[in-house]
């Protein structure tokens, strides 16, 4: 079981990299649809 820290500061930068960890998977994926969708569109 992984406890949080009780420093306040470091609660926040643990949030903010896992909000740019978060974003970068959001990237990542919205790059993937993007390719599907463009190989959907030229195969109908």
């Amino acid at each position: 079981m992984n406890t949080l820290p009780d420093d306040p500061e470091q609660l926040k930068k643990m949030s903010l990299e896992l909000q740019l960890v978060v974003s970068q998977k959001d990237c990542e994926l919205a790059e993937k649809d993007k390719e599907l969708n463009e190989k959907v569109l030229k195969i109908t």
